[in-house]
């Protein structure tokens, strides 16, 4: 099998003097860049015919085993015609396959080229654009070709060692002269070919996160300027920026932003992802690709960037350069989930991908702030999330309840402050108004369909997942209070072990579960327990981890098992 890396280097080797002779080449200084190109372009079929392993045995034969063998030499001038069209069909010039067409329509812009014969080479010589190499290998194939197809008698230089590296030195001018001259369309063709391949991961993404096309909150957050960062600017007074995040990364490429449990930090960054594929999927050539990651399973086995160029489909060369050119938007959700054990290591990551691609387009969400810097002096912008405006908390009813429960919170909103409070995070709304839709239909509740405080809210509508489950699964009413204990004891040690909604592999949470099963619950089937847990979406299975679907629902059963003394 041909050695790529070596047929590319004997292949600069060979006519770096010509393209490094300001004389006739018009790329003196940077011609190398053009011979990686030339070995993708092969790769592109011309009339359903790949180019790629008959012409890379054809340039291993010319190049390294037989240099001087005129057999060897036939081989490869004899697609030379074919790589012409190639190009030329690539840089939108022509399609045809005669020899002279070619050369006038991919190399001399359709000027005319009088040069049939090899008497014409001695006026060429010394001229730019390499005329003298187009003419020899045009009189090269044309002899090659009336040889094989004709009478058959050889080129008179056949067995001239020193000509037959002269010709096919020449032929290797144009190969290369052809893919440097229309460099910037040939490499748009290549990578729009390359990018065909994210429709699918689009497709996926969309998929993934399209629950949130009708939920998403636009959350407005104003800018966290630090102290040391307003005693270096000359206004001490700077405003803070301020707006919706969907807004402000039109304009800061690169931010943090905080919040709270609940907050929607996980909402922001998926819908931001959704809204970034679907533009993607309509101009996958120019538009900028999304990749979302959930930093909570990071469990050390990779590295952050390998995470990224496993998300991407691409070649990892490929996936480089979209990085380095600014055409991913990262999204890196749950810095604060992010195991203890761990936590450094992946702020130490995300800094030196800043260092690494400082045009990358990025938005971490976390718990709490941590300082990432730019460069020497510019830190990563940090932006807040804010609680929801009682205008805000109005406009969301309006579109997601029915009447009746809309006017009750809106009524428990007017009469307590203090429900108006809770409300004004995102995700205790969203389980406000499902909670209420419930209890209005149970007698129990139905005249008081309110919770009283925030875990309540949380515990009847986690209760209400278990009676759905119920519903659903006979079998379950039998071990949901062993479900209970295990999803509680489980959340202690997770937040005991690791200070964060981190994820744990199946064989760290059975370790965890056993502990629990000794000690009361021996008849507890584990298997059972993680599936059915993953089903009823408390628990989430993702790459092979586990986590708590939600940071609020680690928070309520961790809160639980601080509270209650389990004595079985």
């Amino acid at each position: 099998m041909a050695n790529l890396t070596q047929i590319k280097t004997r292949f600069a080797q060979q006519i770096k003097a010509e393209f490094e002779n300001p004389e006739i080449s018009p790329f003196p200084q940077d011609w190398q860049k053009g011979v990686d190109l030339l070995f993708e372009i092969i790769k592109f079929p011309i009339d359903g015919v790949n180019l790629y392993d008959g012409l890379l045995n054809a340039l291993e034969s010319v190049l390294i085993d037989k240099p001087t063998d005129y057999n060897a030499l036939v081989s490869f001038v004899n697609y030379l015609e074919k790589y012409l069209a190639l190009v030329g069909s690539l840089a939108g010039k022509t399609e045809k396959l005669a020899l002279m067409p070619l050369i006038k329509a991919v190399l001399l812009d359709n000027h005319s080229f009088k040069c049939f014969h090899r008497p014409h080479l001695e006026k060429l010589k010394g001229k730019p654009n390499f005329l003298e190499h187009l003419c020899r290998a045009y009189c090269t194939r044309n002899e090659v070709d009336h040889a094989q197809k004709e009478d058959g008698r050889l080129p008179d230089w056949c067995e001239d060692q020193a000509a037959i590296l002269q010709n096919r030195n020449s032929v290797l001018v144009v190969f290369l002269y052809a893919a440097r001259l229309h460099y910037d369309v040939l490499q748009n063709a290549i990578s729009s070919n390359q990018l065909i391949d994210v429709i699918p991961y689009l497709a996926q993404v969309v998929d993934d996160f399209n629950k949130w096309k009708q939920r998403f909150v636009a959350i407005k957050s104003t800018e966290k300027i630090e102290l040391s960062a307003r005693e270096e600017v000359d206004e001490i007074d700077q405003k803070p920026r301020e707006g919706h995040i969907e807004q402000l990364r039109q304009e800061i490429p690169q931010m943090m932003i905080l919040g709270d449990a609940g907050m929607g930090k996980t909402t922001t960054l998926q819908y931001l992802a959704l809204a970034d594929a679907k533009i993607c999927q309509q101009n996958p050539t120019k538009a900028n690709i999304p990749v979302y990651l959930a930093l909570k399973l990071f469990t050390g086995d990779h590295t952050l960037w390998q995470e990224i160029l496993h998300q991407l489909p691409f070649p990892n060369d490929f996936s480089n350069d979209l990085l380095q050119q600014g055409r991913v938007n990262l999204f890196l959700d749950g810095l604060n989930e992010v195991s203890q054990q761990y936590r450094q290591t992946m702020i130490n990551q995300i800094q030196d991908f800043l260092k690494r691609f400082p045009n990358i387009n990025l938005l971490i969400a976390s718990r709490s702030s941590h300082q990432f810097m730019l460069t020497e002096s510019q830190q990563l912008p940090v932006f807040a999330l804010q609680k929801m405006t009682g205008a805000k908390i109005e406009d969301f009813l309006q579109k997601n309840t029915g009447e009746k429960t809309r006017q009750i919170i809106q009524a428990e909103i007017a009469e307590n402050e203090r429900v108006l409070d809770w409300l004004r995070v995102p995700m205790l709304l969203k389980m406000m108004i499902e909670v209420v839709d419930e209890r209005l239909q149970s007698p129990e509740f139905k005249d008081d369909p309110i919770p009283e405080t925030t875990n309540e809210l949380l515990g009847y509508f986690i209760e209400g997942i278990y009676r759905r489950e119920c519903d659903r699964d006979a079998n379950f009413s039998d071990t949901e209070i062993t479900f209970d204990a295990l999803t509680t004891h489980l959340a202690v040690q997770i937040f005991d072990k690791a200070k964060s909604n981190s994820a744990l592999k199946r064989n760290q949470v059975l370790h965890i579960l056993t502990e629990k099963v000794k000690s009361g619950f021996p008849n507890a089937d584990l298997n059972y327990f993680l599936r059915v847990s993953t089903e009823m979406g408390i628990l989430a299975l993702d790459k092979g981890v586990y986590s708590f679907v939600h940071e609020e629902y680690l928070d309520y059963y961790k809160a639980k098992g601080t509270e209650l003394e389990f004595d079985f």
